[in-house]
């Protein structure tokens, strides 16, 4: 499914939990949240006065986290599309996911309930930063759509946030 509608690099990307929606940001300043079963916008977020460099939603899918080259943090709601600026380091929101703002922009958050990830198998990156060798299973992207700049995992499917500005999300199963 390809989603089209930012005008400019899509920067980051990121799944709801439950994998119904997307939520990107981009150049183009604009925050965006999608269907992602239709590929229809559901919402587009304006406020940003820069950069959108990462979006995230909180556990509950009720609220959408951006951070911004305009050094802001925002907290949108889904519903009504409005945003509050995090003016705080740290801010636990309804459903226990703790926003931490670095104070330029960037943020991080976290899921009270959300497991450690690890990985048990070998990697490893050449000297050169050219080559990454590990024993997972791999993913070939068709060469117009390797200019991406994020991507986000939900069970099967992986979104990436691509230079075109558009957003891809590719179904592993059905891959050859």
């Amino acid at each position: 499914v390809e989603l089209k509608g930012h005008t400019h690099s899509v920067t980051s990307v990121a799944f709801a939990q439950d994998g119904s929606r997307v939520v990107s940001g981009s150049y183009d300043m604009t925050v965006r949240i999608w269907n992602a079963t239709t590929g229809e916008v559901e919402a587009e977020l304006t406020g940003h006065t820069n950069l959108v460099m990462s979006v995230a939603f909180t556990q509950d899918g009720s609220r959408v986290v951006s951070g911004s080259y305009d050094n802001t943090v925002r907290i949108w709601n889904t519903v009504t599309g409005k945003s509050q600026l995090m003016t705080t380091t740290t801010i636990t929101l309804p459903d226990a996911s703790v926003v931490h703002n670095a104070g330029n922009g960037d943020f991080r958050i976290s899921y009270p309930e959300q497991p450690t990830l690890s990985i048990h198998a070998p990697l490893s990156i050449s000297d050169d930063h050219q080559w990454i060798v590990g024993a997972l299973h791999d993913c070939w992207i068709p060469s117009h759509n390797r200019d991406f700049n994020s991507l986000s995992f939900s069970g099967d499917r992986v979104c990436f946030g691509c230079d075109s500005g558009h957003v891809i999300i590719f179904d592993m199963k059905a891959a050859p």
